[in-house]
């Protein structure tokens, strides 16, 4: 793997130290948590391809910014809401487990209420669904006018458990024998 960083792994990682820096109120935890990253083994070798891993930790990284300037509190927190949405929802198509994030950071501007007064935590909650709106419903539309029917997301939950678990599962990708495969002209969408 090149030791050479990126000015994309280089942002990741400082949006990452900050944001710790942030909300934690160290200079020592930020500076743990942009190592961390920095060590992170799928970060340095996916970060050389142009895969999901990549743009997923991206848009978490970005998210998690935009969280600690929200809970500031001091400039914009609504515009950082609506980022913090379109990153989420931007981030969920492509690792579907990230909607988890949507009733945690609800639940993180209601429970840390005294940093943000009352009127912006409304303020604040509207805005992040707008932004998981605007982040997801393109996705959304886009899926019900290339495959007909409304698909929110996609945990590919049979094909990734097939792949884990069938008769000469090697750990590898292989093609799934009960899928329709784009270059058989069976399915009208891509794997």
């Amino acid at each position: 793997a090149s030791t050479r960083q990126t000015g994309w792994q280089r942002g990741r990682r400082s949006k990452v130290g900050a944001a710790a820096r942030r909300l934690f109120g160290s200079e020592a935890t930020g500076l743990l948590a942009a190592g961390w990253l920095a060590l992170y083994a799928p970060a340095i070798h996916f970060d050389a391809l142009l895969l999901i891993p990549s743009l997923s930790l991206f848009l978490s990284a970005l998210g998690l910014s935009f969280f600690s300037r929200v809970l500031a509190g001091n400039f914009r927190p609504v515009l950082y809401a609506v980022f913090l949405g379109i990153c989420i929802a931007l981030s969920a198509a492509l690792r579907p487990s990230q909607w988890l994030l949507a009733p945690l950071c609800i639940l993180a501007f209601l429970w840390l209420r005294p940093v943000l007064a009352r009127q912006q935590v409304l303020g604040v909650a509207a805005a992040f669904g707008l932004g998981l709106a605007l982040g997801f419903s393109p996705l959304a539309i886009e899926q019900r006018v290339r495959v007909g029917e409304w698909i929110p997301v996609s945990a590919n939950a049979g094909m990734n458990l097939w792949t884990g678990n069938h008769v000469g599962a090697s750990g590898t990708y292989q093609v799934a024998p009960f899928l329709p495969y784009p270059e058989a002209g069976k399915a009208g969408y891509t794997i």
